[in-house]
């Protein structure tokens, strides 16, 4: 079981970093549209009932700020350099275990906030919808690259 929770937590992670790293190549007003497209990949695969959808809509965009909040201190820390002093890197390291407890914290507080919306099964297949959303994300990026990379052979023909 722990394992699984283990799996559970890194996935998680994987979907924040992901989205951070998009945010951050993307155009100014693309990460809420990304947000909004997520939502509804989501709400999509819960079946949710019509009483539900509100409450989930708001509840789901609070738990995602709030995760990012989290990831983008966290990719702060990843900004300072190993020349600091071994008291900065220490300070640091802290920093770190201290957002990933709060990120845990975030991840409890809103599991038994969604489950005052929608039902465990609900709450698993929204998880793994997160997954599955990020890795389509992923293949899109990726895709985008690959075809950025082929059009630089253009370049060698000069």
């Amino acid at each position: 079981m722990f394992a699984l929770t283990m799996k559970k937590c890194f996935n998680i992670i994987l979907i924040l970093l992901f989205f951070t790293q998009i945010e951050s190549i993307a155009q100014p007003n693309t990460p809420k549209r990304i947000e909004l497209i997520r939502l509804k990949f989501i709400k999509e695969r819960l079946n949710l009932k019509t009483e539900q959808i509100a409450k989930f809509e708001e509840l789901y965009l609070q738990y995602i700020r709030k995760k990012r909040e989290i990831l983008l201190a966290e990719r702060n820390l990843r900004n300072v350099s190993l020349t600091a002093t071994d008291e900065e890197l220490n300070k640091n390291v802290d920093t770190y275990i201290k957002l990933k407890k709060q990120e845990g914290e975030v991840e409890a507080e809103y599991k038994e906030k969604f489950l005052k919306v929608i039902n465990i099964r609900q709450l698993a297949e929204m998880y793994n919808s997160e997954r599955e959303f990020l890795k389509t994300m992923l293949q899109r990026v990726g895709n985008r690259r690959l075809n950025n990379l082929d059009n630089l052979d253009d370049l060698d023909k000069d």
